[in-house]
């Protein structure tokens, strides 16, 4: 619930209960509820016309007051629907595409295949942090993220 927490207020999240409702969730951690709006007006889910746009600027919204929001937020009763298998490595692909494609720049950088020699890691590992903060805004967890990013490229190869 801490990490969760940290989303009140954020990302078009209206309170508490939507920072947890609207986690990350998927391969690529879909998290917010304008996020997950923007994913499922994509996916066809819901109609853009069901909610208004940018409801994140009502001036209740930033005064955290969802009582007195003006602005509709996207009504999205089944956020879940991001972890089935069938979504969830496509949400990610959507995130990636549409939300941060100087992440994607930088990931075709890559060959694809787990480095193996020293200058070949560090090559990797450029690339890696350079992803990491195409996606994330700041170098979080790198270490981990480079570990996970060869264990992919072992298993896909």
């Amino acid at each position: 619930m801490r990490i969760a927490g940290s989303y009140n207020w954020k990302n078009g999240n209206c309170d508490r209960e939507d920072a947890q409702k609207f986690r990350g969730r998927g391969f690529k951690q879909l998290t917010g509820r304008s996020n997950y709006a923007d994913y499922w007006v994509y996916r066809g889910w819901l109609s853009q016309s069901s909610f208004s746009r940018s409801w994140w600027g009502d001036p209740s919204f930033l005064k955290r007051n969802r009582a007195g929001m003006k602005k509709e937020p996207a009504e999205i009763a089944d956020p879940q629907r991001v972890s089935l298998p069938e979504n969830c490595v496509d949400s990610g692909g959507f995130y990636l595409r549409f939300k941060r494609p100087e992440a994607v720049m930088e990931i075709d950088r890559d060959n694809g295949i787990a480095a193996e020699t020293a200058a070949e890691i560090q090559k990797e590992r450029i690339i890696s942090r350079a992803v990491t903060r195409a996606i994330n805004g700041a170098y979080l967890d790198e270490n981990n993220g480079l570990e996970y990013t060869r264990v992919a490229k072992k298993i896909l190869v």
